[in-house]
Parts: structure tokens; sequence; C-alpha cells
């Protein structure tokens, strides 16, 4: 059983059990609407069924064959004095004792060796290196077996593999003189892997696609993946895909591929509905990094997730947004799913402008090392339909941070219930966490506004709030700017908290939540 989504599609293998009848006989497939089909010939309420014939043909005595090509393997870095590895195979009823095992690559004279060995009947196998020869990028290797047990083999057709020898990608390449679109590179550094830093220099121009990064063999810190604009201006380049349902909800998908890079490029959702998902980040995707890209979502009036501008799932280490432009969107950054024993590490956000989603803006779980600096969190733009919004910038259990220089705030409708709201955030003692030096405004001047705390920190500690001007405009007056409670260890020095609709500066609950206060200004 297996569960295919929508318009998808699903491939795979089967094994014939050994107990099976040689001879004609059926297969049947069945799929079944909204449950799985667990029973060939029950009634459907909505699904089909289709049924095949085919032959089981009866093993014969005498079967050897090739398996697998070990070696040269594909991808590879080095295609020179290479030991020629194949996995051998026995299909035959009687145990295989001896074969000729032949190579050729291209149309040179073939090379050959004799097996000798034992190999159980019917699937046995045994790894045999053939001999050691050099190869080019792209020479053809055959491989195939000879007279089994020194008789004729019974069934040739499995005798024979070959391949296509390949390595890695490695320098630099154009988009679209060298690869016609982003899934042609992505297709080759899949199939290939790399061996050396890649760069990809795209052409100005709009490319409608979506482009998604499984694995790809060989990359690290120092064999990279960036594509970038050829002319290094982001406005010069777009990529941009309308997507259909959840399951093609993204322009850029990282599904497992690691240190891969976008550069000087705008990436847009077509979609402007519910499926407005630019970026995208499944668990495992590692060392991710957009610079100075623009990100933008759509606009439609809605509280979905699926319409979040960078949607993050599971857990990801490393990841880098720098000065960037990320727009519009139900969500700026919305991270839909987290273990709090397995957090994100690592995570960079520096030097941003993050503008007009419509109802949060960004919400973070479960990341331990976080960097949040100089950026611009704002909204000018229509906040949700009801004239606000939850959250500006919401973490929950985000650990060894340091949140300086940042600007959030609004001028638009009334507002954001927490511009600020750090749920169980504890910092590091040495060197100690900052948040220090940002400006945090709640309300719109001359407009009511429901909102409630500036920053409200519940159960958080072990930082420097420092040099910090946060203030509190609008309604709802008996409600404080800052809110820190069940915490502890708090430096708070050198702030400006105004509370300019009636209210508190200021509460602190807990005795140990603030372990200093000096030279602030509440008002």
């Amino acid at each position: 059983n297996n569960y295919v989504a929508n318009n998808g599609t699903w491939s795979g293998s089967f094994t014939i059990p050994a107990t099976a009848a040689s001879g004609a006989t059926r297969m049947r497939v069945r799929s079944v609407y909204y449950y799985y089909a667990n029973h060939p010939c029950n009634n459907l309420y909505y699904g089909e069924s289709e049924d095949y014939n085919f032959t089981i043909q009866a093993p014969y005595n005498n079967d050897a064959g090739i398996a697998e090509i070990l070696n040269p393997a594909v991808p590879t870095c080095d295609l020179d004095s290479v030991d020629v590895q194949v996995s051998l195979t026995n299909q035959g009823l009687d145990t295989l004792q001896n074969c000729s095992v032949y190579y050729q690559i291209n149309t040179s004279t073939p090379v050959a060796m004799y097996y000798t060995g034992s190999i159980a009947p019917q699937g046995g196998l045994d790894t045999v290196t053939i001999g050691n020869a050099s190869f080019s990028n792209g020479d053809s290797l055959t491989v195939w077996t000879e007279l089994p047990n020194g008789v004729q083999d019974s069934i040739s057709s499995n005798d024979e593999l070959s391949m296509t020898t390949a390595t890695g990608l490695s320098g630099t390449y154009a988009i679209p003189a060298d690869y016609a679109t982003f899934n042609e590179a992505k297709d080759d550094l899949v199939a290939f892997g790399v061996c050396g830093d890649v760069v990809f220099n795209v052409a100005t121009g709009t490319y409608t696609e979506q482009v998604e990064f499984p694995d790809i063999l060989g990359t690290d810190e120092d064999n990279t993946i960036t594509f970038q604009s050829a002319s290094g201006n982001r406005n010069d380049v777009l990529i941009q895909y309308d997507a259909s349902n959840a399951n093609d909800n993204f322009v850029v998908q990282f599904d497992g591929g690691d240190w891969i890079t976008f550069k000087d490029l705008r990436l847009k959702a077509l979609e402007q509905y519910t499926y407005g998902t630019v970026l995208n980040v499944k668990a495992g995707s590692n060392n991710n990094t957009i610079e100075n890209c623009w990100l933008k979502g759509n606009s439609y009036q809605t509280t979905s997730n699926l319409a979040s501008n960078i949607r993050w799932e599971g857990s990801s280490d490393g990841f880098s947004l720098t000065n960037s432009l990320v727009e519009n969107g139900a969500m700026s950054f919305y991270m839909l799913s987290y273990d709090l024993n397995n957090p994100s590490q690592d995570m960079t956000i520096q030097g941003n402008i993050i503008k007009n989603s419509l109802y949060y803006q960004m919400m973070m779980y479960a990341i331990d090392g976080f960097v949040l600096d100089e950026n611009t969190i704002t909204n000018d733009s229509a906040l949700y339909s009801s004239g606000y919004g939850y959250y500006q910038l919401y973490m929950y259990s985000v650990n060894n941070f340091d949140i300086t220089k940042n600007y959030i705030g609004h001028d638009v409708g009334y507002g954001h219930y927490y511009p600020v709201y750090m749920n169980a955030c504890i910092g590091r003692n040495n060197p100690r966490s900052q948040f220090s030096n940002n400006c945090i405004f709640q309300g719109t001047p001359g407009s009511t506004s429901y909102g409630y705390y500036t920053i409200y920190a519940p159960g958080s500690g072990v930082m420097d709030m420092h040099n910090n001007t946060i203030s509190k405009r609008g309604g709802f007056s008996n409600y404080s700017v800052l809110y820190m409670a069940n915490g502890g260890l708090i430096s708070l020095k050198n702030n400006s908290i105004s509370n300019f609709v009636g209210g508190y500066a200021m509460q602190v609950a807990g005795g140990f939540t603030l372990t200093e206060s000096d030279n602030n200004n509440l008002y």
C-alpha cells in the first residue's frame, strides 16, 4: 500500500516470490480514493482496478549475470586508474562455480577475466574485480558474462549491464547557455554530484518553473553550489511559479539539499490565493543561503501557513537569509513543525527588509543559535481583514540568541497584538546573549490600536537587554510596554520604554527575572 496525493504518481518494484508457480498469471493494481487499497477483490466506492497478464518463467540450471556495476561509480571525481568492479549474480538452479566476465570501454577490445568461486542458486551474489582502467568523461562501459559453469547461458537477457561514466560538476556554468533551465542544471547536479565549487550565472530574463533540491553528492563547505544573477542585479532575473495544490506549493524547495546559495535573484509566487509559498525548507536541508534576493508572496487575505513566504518544515541547520527583501504573504517566515529535542542550529537573519505580511510576520520555533541583526520588520500595507496582525516576531524555545539593531514596527491598521513575543527563550551566559540596540514600537500614531504588550517575554532570560527604544501607542491602556515573568538573569540598562496610552511602561514578575536595572527612561 502506498499513499499518492492528488495528481501524483507512484513507481516502485517488487520481488516475485520464489514459491510462485511458473507460467501465465495475472496481477491486479487498485487505487482507492481517500483510503488504502487493502484487498484485491472487495467493493470500491471510488477507485479503479486494472489487471495485467504476464508470464513467470521457470529458472534454468545455469544463468549468470551482472546485478550491478559497483565501480566506477557515478558520480565520481576521479576516473584515472579505476578498478572495474561488479556484483555477479547467479539466477540459475545450480551453484555457479565459474564463468567468463568481460568489460568493454566504448568500442575498444573487450577485456576478460575468468571467475571461479561458489555463488548460491537463485539470487546469490559475489563481488568481482575484473580489471583496472582509466576513463574519460562520457565513456560507455559495458560488462557481461558468458559460459556459466562452462555451458551456454540459459537466459541471455540478464547477462549484460552498461553505464556512462561521468565526473561531478565543478566550475562556472551559464543559464540558459549551458543549461536551458534551473531544472536542467539541478538534474545534472543530482545525477553527477559536485567535485568543487559550482556557480551558475543566470542571464537576464524570466524563468517560469519550480525547482526542488534533494541531497546532492559531494556538497560540503569546500564544494558549494551557487545560483546567481549574471549581472549582479537581482532585478534582472525572475524565477516564478503558479502553484496549484499543497504538494507543489513552492517556487524553490530545499528537500535534503545542502550548501546551496541563491544570490541576486527574484523569486515570486504567482498563485493569488492559498498556495503562495516562495521558499519551502524541509527537514535535513543544511547550510543553505538566500543572499540579496527578493522573495515575493501573494496578498490574498488568508491566515493559512500555505501562503507563507518562507515555510519551514522540521529541523535544518546553518540557514542564512541576508540583505534580502521578503515581501507579502500571510506570514513572512513560518516554522511549521519543530522538535524541541532536535532544534534547528545556527540560523542567521541579517540585513533584510521583511515587510507587509498579512497576519504573522515571523514565527520562529526551536532554534539553538539564532542571530537577528540589522533587519527592518514592518508593515505599511494592509493587514488581515480585521485590520490587525497577531505577532511580528514570535519566538518559542529560541535559545543562544542575539537580537540586535533591528527596527520592528508598523504603519497601518490596528497594529499587531504583540510586536515581540519571547516564550521560553534562554540566552547564553558567556558571552552574554544580546537583546540590544533595537527600535520596537506598537500601534499606529494617531490611530486606534488593539495591541497588548510591545514585548511579552514569559519564561525567558540570560540576556542583556540594553540600549533599546520600545514604545506603545493607540488603545488598550491597561497593558504594559515590556512584560517579563518567570525568567532569570536579565540585565536591563540604558533603555527608553514609553507607554503613550496609559498603563505601565514595564511589568516584572518573578523574583529572579531581573537581576539589574539601571539608566532606563520609563514613561
